[in-house]
This record gives structure tokens, C-alpha cells and sequence, in this order.
């Protein structure tokens, strides 16, 4: 009788999903629990975690990407090249992206379109070098040098909408730490002044 209700129980567990396989690492990341995240969050993923140079970015400024609130606005296909003053320059959080891995993690940094605006999170765009490029372009303690200077990033425009309700072009709240959805992520290469 406990046998039948054993497998019962682990058939009916199994049927509700309770019992996910534990998934590879891969470009699509992985949820704390070690398996795939949403199907949405999974391409949202794929494309933070690019890593090819592009061959033809087009020119676009800070101000454009503020401008952009919803995910249609802008093409997260196209590669970008943006010039700002940089705030900070910091490690990312673990996630999904990284597979929550704690020694993986992007490189965050928070670009303002004017020097004056570096103390305003909500002025902040937010571009990150993902793990496979930080042994070309640097990790976070080396890129702290960046931190007070013009730079032109170049790389590939991503829209996190898990970042959606902390934006402010999108919600007027104080607890906004970003302007904007829209990221440079991955960054591929830099140019400092």
C-alpha cells in the first residue's frame, strides 16, 4: 500500500511539474532552482548573453533610449554605438542570464547623458558587459575606472522588462534606480576620452 501511494505521489507531482529536471547552463540561463526560466525570459537571455562583435553599428545617444518606454519602441536586433559620462561601475546581481551563479556575474554600468546628472539614478542607462566578454573588456574593479569619464560604448540593444516597474521614464517613483528599460547589453568594445 505505501509503495502504490509512493508512486502515486510522484506521478501526480510529476504531472504538475513540481518535479523539473534539473537543466544545463546554457545562453538561456536558469532559474535559482536550476531549471530553464520562462520561454519569454529564456530569449530575453540568448540576447544579453551574445558575445559577436557587430560589424556596422549604427549611432544612437542616451537621449534616444530614454525616450524609448515600451519594448516595440526600439529593434533589440540592432547593434548601437552610445556616448556617455559614466556614474559607476559596479558587479551585476546574480540571475538568470548567469545561471545565478555568484562568480558569474555582468559588469553594470550606469551612464548618464551629462555630467551634472551622475548623482541621479533616475538618469541612469544601464549597460553591462556580460561574463564572456569580461576577459577582453575587463571586470568590474578594473572598469571602476571608467567612472568619471566620456566614453563610447559599442553593442547590442536589449530591452529587460524585468526592469520595466524600476524605470522611470515608464513610473515617477523614488525607489527608480534606472531611467530607462533599455539597455546596452552586452557591450562588445569602449572607446574612454
Amino acid at each position: 500500500m505505501k509503495t502504490i501511494l509512493l508512486i502515486a505521489l510522484t506521478l501526480c507531482l510529476s504531472l504538475s511539474g513540481y518535479a523539473q529536471k534539473k537543466a544545463k547552463c546554457t545562453d538561456k540561463g536558469l532559474s535559482a532552482d536550476g531549471t530553464l526560466p520562462s520561454v519569454r525570459e529564456q530569449g530575453l537571455n540568448v540576447r544579453k548573453n551574445r558575445s559577436k562583435i557587430p560589424a556596422s553599428p549604427s549611432t544612437m545617444t542616451i537621449q534616444q533610449l530614454v525616450k524609448a518606454k515600451e519594448e516595440t519602441d526600439l529593434d533589440f536586433n540592432k547593434a548601437v554605438t552610445v556616448r556617455g559620462y559614466v556614474a559607476h561601475v559596479k558587479p551585476g546581481e546574480v540571475e538568470t542570464c548567469n545561471c545565478y551563479k555568484p562568480d558569474r556575474l555582468d559588469v553594470h554600468i550606469e551612464v548618464v547623458s551629462k555630467e551634472a546628472d551622475k548623482d541621479n539614478k533616475n538618469k541612469y542607462v544601464i549597460f553591462e558587459i556580460n561574463p564572456k566578454l569580461e576577459n577582453t573588456l575587463g571586470d568590474a574593479a578594473s572598469l571602476r575606472s571608467l567612472e568619471g569619464h566620456w566614453v563610447t560604448f559599442t553593442g547590442y540593444l536589449t530591452y529587460d522588462y524585468l526592469h520595466r516597474g524600476e524605470s522611470y521614464n515608464r513610473k515617477h517613483k523614488p525607489s527608480n534606480w534606472r531611467s530607462t528599460a533599455w539597455e546596452v547589453h552586452p557591450v562588445t568594445s569602449f572607446v574612454v576620452e
